[in-house]
């Protein structure tokens, strides 16, 4: 029963992962404003900006390899149910059984690094796990019950859950797609944006009381925004970015 219960907060929780994250936004605003989440003075370095940054890109690589070699009708960005027509076990699917979330955590950590204070990455951290941990044990008692649930235990018995094992590697059978990764990933890139930006303008405020944005990261935010909306242009308007 308990592990039913666990299923069905993962079933909810995966027909709102794309809002509950902001619950993050929203506690590290609190945090701030009761002055609990304070930036270390050293976060605010060059060098430890690109170490997150490059955290964050791991992550946006590791989702792109994921979308451009999974076939259609399976993992994608719905929300009001599971789906799955065929089960993925080559590429970076031999090596882990869910590569879009340990995408999205590399893109969380480089933001929650980013803030400069271990309290909140370790918090963060712990909040992710908590809700991940329930969607993906939903997804994978729907794969379970599919047509290949033999085929699926198989699998899942030699293929870790989010640490990758890189020794399982087989090569993938689709043909890697650009074109899915412009149509599906240019919000995580804007929303990837906004968040550096929005993270360095409140440790700029905290650290030296200046509320002044930095416009290498305003320019950023501007590129990103114009590409999204090309992409989304594209993608509703034309016929470039269909398979």
């Amino acid at each position: 029963m308990l592990q039913k219960e666990l299923v069905n907060q993962g079933n909810w929780l995966f027909r709102w992962r794309s809002l509950i994250p902001l619950l993050v936004y929203f506690t590290y605003i609190i945090g701030i404003i009761l002055n609990i989440f304070q930036p270390l003075n050293c976060s605010f370095t060059t060098q430890y900006l690109l170490v997150c940054v490059a955290i964050s890109i791991v992550g946006v690589v590791v989702r792109a390899i994921t979308v451009a070699t999974t076939p259609d009708g399976t993992s994608g960005r719905n929300t009001k149910s599971q789906r799955a027509e065929q089960l993925n076990q080559t590429g970076i699917y031999s090596m882990v059984r869910h590569p879009l979330y340990l995408g999205n955590y590399l893109m969380w950590l480089g933001l929650l690094l980013f803030t400069g204070n271990l309290y909140f990455v370790i918090l963060a951290s712990a909040f992710y796990f908590f809700y991940y941990e329930r969607i993906m044990l939903a997804e994978e008692d729907f794969l379970s019950q599919q047509n290949f649930g033999n085929e699926w235990r198989q699998w899942a018995l030699k293929t870790p859950a989010f640490m990758p094992k890189l020794s399982n590697y087989i090569k993938n059978k689709a043909k890697f797609n650009w074109k899915a990764i412009l149509k599906r990933e240019y919000s995580g890139w804007l929303t990837l944006a906004i968040s550096f930006t929005f993270i360095e303008w409140v440790k700029r405020f905290q650290i030296s009381n200046n509320s002044l944005l930095n416009f290498s990261y305003l320019y950023l935010v501007v590129f990103f925004a114009i590409l999204a909306l090309f992409l989304k242009f594209l993608k509703r308007k034309t016929a470039f970015l269909d398979d």
